[in-house]
């Protein structure tokens, strides 16, 4: 029995290490990234940051938005060497200190790398910059071994929006369910939260989309909505996948929001170095916003940001 661990651990080790080179060979080199709310570029001085799979599939809860009742919100089944995320946005319309409750669980003895990150808060806008931010520049993927059940408990105040995801890869197949619960009740409640009918619950593919510009143009960010593989409706904004668009050339960046309310969040990649950007300020709707100066733009990579309004528009002057 532990000859037979020790060998699925090296197994998954040597799988896992050979589906890193890969991706890193195949979309892009080491990379440090930065914050600031400024419009100044940050060098890179030869730092490296941790590198994750990008994800493939992801289980999107956000309806019930507004939960005030405890209960089930998603559920599933991560398959083995499926890197996938677990995307949470949810609301407590509830004077009650409450708890997002996550666990895996099967018969088998588990290796499993999962990195992610939730916030909460009344800014909704900060919220979903400090997603994206993790999203964009800080993966540390952490190992867990654990054998049938891991419990993972976040705590959630009231009349706040929780929102966050978990990046899960794995050697085996394993089930997950997601709950809201009392803080510190029992994990005991057995039914499934009714779906609010205006926002999205489901399973959805998730990735990259690559586009060349070798003219200008501008680049629409969420003008089609995500269909879901197994869903209640379209998830609009193609939540959380990443837009990436080759450059090639000395350009401005502008930003027009075109749905309402939106904040920006991207990467540059030059000759020189890789710079983060994100601004603090929320932009208004149908407003042309400089971002950067003009300089030298290998790589542009977007996510859409969390409490924005889609589709958004860059500009590439």
């Amino acid at each position: 029995m532990i000859i037979k661990k020790i060998i699925n651990l090296l197994l998954f080790i040597l799988f896992f290490l050979i589906f890193v080179i890969f991706f890193k060979f195949f979309n892009f080199n080491n990379f440090v990234v930065y914050s600031n709310d400024n419009d100044n570029n940050f060098i890179n001085k030869g730092e490296e940051s941790n590198f994750i799979i990008e994800p493939v599939l992801m289980f999107f809860s956000n309806s019930p938005e507004y939960v005030s009742n405890n209960g089930y919100l998603i559920n599933g089944y991560i398959s083995s060497f499926t890197p996938t995320l677990i995307y949470f946005y949810h609301v407590n319309k509830s004077e009650v200190y409450k708890e997002l409750v996550i666990k895996f669980y099967n018969d088998k003895v588990n290796e499993v790398y999962i990195d992610g990150l939730f916030s909460s808060g009344s800014d909704y806008f900060k919220v979903g910059a400090d997603i994206n931010n993790k999203m964009l520049k800080n993966f540390t993927p952490n190992y867990v071994s654990f054998e049938k059940e891991y419990i993972i408990r976040i705590p959630f105040k009231p009349y706040e929006l929780l929102s966050g995801f978990l990046w899960v890869f794995s050697n085996n197949g394993f089930n997950f369910e997601s709950l809201v619960i009392n803080n510190n009740d029992n994990i005991n409640y057995r039914y499934l939260l009714k779906t609010d009918n205006k926002h999205v619950k489901g399973i959805f593919g998730t990735g990259r989309i690559l586009t060349y510009l070798p003219e200008n143009q501008d680049i629409i960010v969420g003008d089609i909505p995500l269909a879901g593989i197994e869903a209640n409706m379209l998830l609009k904004g193609t939540y959380k996948v990443m837009y990436h668009f080759v450059v090639n050339k000395s350009v401005e960046i502008h930003f027009n929001p075109r749905g309402g309310p939106s904040r920006p969040a991207f990467v540059i990649y030059n000759e020189f170095s890789t710079s983060y950007f994100t601004q603090g300020k929320i932009y208004k709707e149908y407003t042309e916003n400089k971002l950067t100066n003009k300089n030298y733009i290998k790589d542009f990579i977007v996510i859409p940001e969390g409490a924005s309004y889609y589709p958004v528009r860059y500009l590439i002057k």
